[in-house]
């Protein structure tokens, strides 16, 4: 019973190195998941408390940015789809480490990706009193359709 150590073999070695980051991507993927449970819900329900988010003050009375609104129908989806996409690298980078081209290729592409999507998702919502409708859910589209036609006509009168 007491002779030596039983000796890892490479796919249990190789396990042993990947275990932490599979885990880690797991994780990551099931946050990004709750978070996009989370974004659905503020966007598709109706209560009130799903409904945190819209203004509720005409667009004369409101005193700051479309903060809520960004958070809500811009920011969480992103992070929630992030943690998702990391979590779902995360295995693909521990393989990639040991010099697989295509693993890199495919972890650079998705990198580049992320970063153009946030791009495009920090121009359309930092510092707008009206985000761009088509992130509004339908039934508010409408109501901020003509918030934007009323700015822009205010505008055009002032000049």
């Amino acid at each position: 019973m007491g002779g030596t150590p039983r000796r890892l073999c490479d796919h249990e070695r190789m396990w042993d190195s990947v275990a932490p980051v599979v885990l880690l991507g797991l994780f990551l993927g099931a946050i990004g998941f709750v978070l996009a449970v989370i974004s659905a819900w503020m966007r598709r329900g109706s209560s009130r408390a799903a409904r945190w988010w819209v203004r509720r003050v005409p667009l004369d009375e409101a005193t700051d940015y479309a903060n809520a609104e960004a958070i809500a129908l811009a920011f969480t989806p992103m992070i929630a789809q992030t943690l998702i996409v990391a979590g779902l690298c995360m295995p693909v980078a521990s393989f990639a480490v040991g010099g697989s081209g295509l693993g890199s290729t495919v972890l650079g592409a998705v990198l580049v990706v992320e970063i153009l999507l946030w791009i495009v998702i920090l121009l359309a919502a930092v510092y707008r009193w009206i985000l761009p409708l088509w992130l509004y859910p339908s039934g508010l589209r409408e109501v901020r359709r003509d918030e934007r036609d009323r700015l822009r006509a205010a505008k055009e009168h002032r000049r």
